[in-house]
């Protein structure tokens, strides 16, 4: 959860922000943990497997019910058309189908 409290920032200014990574949405499995895959149609929703994709399957219809503004969604998108959240660098080896698909 995000919290505000000042007191847990740092004192030391020349320390290097940290950026939060994201986690699965049902088990919570940081991306550090395990690689995530983004649902292609709600771009938020993650998991990091098959068996949390099964788990998950109340909240994503809820998310995608929301993002179709209440419109019922009778099947989900299939688990292998989901994305990586991996960070891609453009350029690196084995990218050019990653980058392609973000035209």
């Amino acid at each position: 959860s995000h919290n505000n409290n000042s007191n847990n920032n740092s004192n030391n200014d020349n320390e290097e922000p940290k950026l939060l990574g994201a986690s699965c949405d049902v088990c919570g499995a940081k991306d550090t943990e395990a690689e995530l895959w983004k649902c292609p149609w709600t771009r938020q929703f993650c998991v990091c497997s098959d068996a949390c994709y099964e788990d998950g399957d109340v909240a994503h219809r809820a998310l995608l019910e929301a993002t179709f503004c209440g419109a019922s969604v009778p099947e989900r998108p299939e688990l292998e058309s989901w994305t990586s959240t991996k960070w891609v660098e453009f350029g690196e080896p084995g990218t050019t189908r990653l980058w392609d698909a973000l035209k």
